[in-house]
């Protein structure tokens, strides 16, 4: 156990873990992550197999990858509390007492023979000291005046701060998700499915849209300016309402809730056909949603909208589809009906509002609009290890700004026999030492 232990707190497993993190991080930049399995089988071919049994396809979630995660904060927590006792022990007890021969072979050292009340003097040089913010400890026969304490637990600090973000990513890993939910107007839900884990989540409460809003750009009516959803969560009996912006989420027991994008909702399509006899006349206006069977008055028949492309395209085969979610060539089938008469389908186009199907049919119709709400797609995360990472950054920031813009440093004084020793010491900025060093020295000389 203590082998286990010494090889964990050595700075070398740290380093290699690092560099072990850092170069299979690079690894996942080449190879393309959370991509559909049939791209990544034609592009990788024969090695698809190897890489997907390795998990190099979700690098950062592979077992192995979390697992030199783990690794790596142990090795940061063991050096943590390693290198804490020695600071400890500096800052808190350091040494006063030290010989006369130790003192001379400092760096910085100065001696005074000054007669007769070298006691008056010693105090006359530790107030000049404490004026300069050093602080004091006294000891049986010697002062240390020392300034800059807290630098030294600045390294220490973003040691531990590494370890905040590390433990982040854990936590958020192991007890976070992530998720995306569409939502139609009216419609409420109270679990979501998760992007990566492939199951479902309950949020332990319900959040409903009451209303989608979109609003576009005057001299670009097809680009979106805004567009935002008014929700509702309830909890019980408490009932919660909130907007949710792009760049402004909502917060609720730790789940957040992004606006990530909209589409139209297929399914909400109704349309407004002109029906006209075969010598063009106008008939009957009817409007008719997707699936909805509607009457033509006066003749029998029945007219049913069964599909509907935003964007119709037809493939190799002829077979129409819709080529995205964009109204580019909107057209709808519709189905014919008559009792004892077989059923007629034909497309009609909004584009093309003189076009005409090349089917016989009793009457001749013309997609005039239609009306098409949309659906809202929410972003849900939940990720504990948030506030962690936050924390390891701050803590980053603090740590760093102790290392670098402050410096500890330690000066002796010491009465011995007929003369008074003052000797010091800083761990790092020497120039900077050497300057304050010999001020206090030419003061000590000028009120001697």
């Amino acid at each position: 156990m203590g082998n286990i232990w010494n090889k964990l707190k050595s700075i070398k497993t740290a380093i290699l873990f690092f560099i072990l993190i850092s170069l299979t991080s690079l690894v996942g930049t080449f190879i393309l992550q959370d991509t559909n399995s049939e791209q990544l089988k034609e592009t990788y071919g024969a090695f698809y197999g190897l890489f997907n049994l390795i998990g190099l396809f979700d690098l950062y979630n592979s077992w192995w990858f979390i697992g030199l995660l783990a690794v790596f904060c142990l090795s940061i927590a063991a050096c943590s509390l390693d290198r804490f006792s020695s600071i400890y022990k500096q800052v808190v007890t350091p040494p006063v007492d030290l010989s006369d021969e130790y003192l001379k072979n400092l760096k910085y050292y100065h001696e005074f023979k000054i007669q007769p009340d070298l006691k008056e003097t010693e105090a006359s040089v530790g107030k000049l000291l404490e004026k300069g913010g050093f602080s004091k400890m006294t000891g049986k026969d010697a002062t240390l005046f020392h300034k800059g304490i807290l630098s030294r637990w600045g390294v220490l600090i973003a040691h531990v701060s590494v370890l905040f973000v590390l433990v982040g990513a854990l936590l958020g890993y192991f007890f976070g998700f992530k998720g995306h939910l569409n939502l139609k107007e009216g419609q409420s839900v109270s679990i979501v499915n998760s992007d990566k884990k492939n199951i479902s989540i309950p949020l332990g409460f319900d959040i409903k849209l009451n209303k989608f809003q979109v609003e576009f750009y005057k001299n670009n009516p097809e680009t979106p300016k805004t567009f935002l959803s008014r929700v509702e969560i309830t909890d019980g009996a408490v009932k919660s309402p909130g907007t949710i912006e792009v760049n402004h989420p909502i917060n609720y027991k730790g789940i957040s809730f992004y606006q990530a994008s909209y589409g139209q909702d297929e399914e909400s399509a109704r349309f407004n056909l002109s029906v006209q006899n075969l010598q063009g006349k106008e008939i009957a206006k009817i409007k008719a949603g997707l699936n909805e069977q509607v009457p033509l008055p006066g003749t029998g028949y029945f007219v049913k909208p069964v599909l509907f492309y935003p964007d119709f395209k037809l493939d190799e085969n002829m077979k129409p589809f819709s080529a995205s979610a964009e109204s580019n060539n909107p057209a709808v089938c519709l189905k014919l009906i008559k009792a004892k008469e077989k059923d007629i389908e034909f497309w009609v186009f909004l584009g093309m509002a003189e076009f005409h199907s090349k089917k016989k049919t009793p009457f001749l119709f013309k997609c005039l609009d239609y009306e098409q709400s949309n659906y809202s797609v929410l972003q849900v995360v939940k990720d504990p290890g948030v506030p962690f990472v936050y924390t390891g950054f701050a803590l980053l920031i603090l740590g760093l700004a102790l290392s670098l813009f402050m410096y500890y440093r330690r000066i002796w004084v010491k009465v011995s026999g007929d003369k008074i020793i003052i000797a010091g010491m800083a761990n790092r900025d020497p120039v900077t030492f050497e300057e304050e060093f010999e001020k206090i020295i030419n003061q000590v000389k000028t009120k001697s």
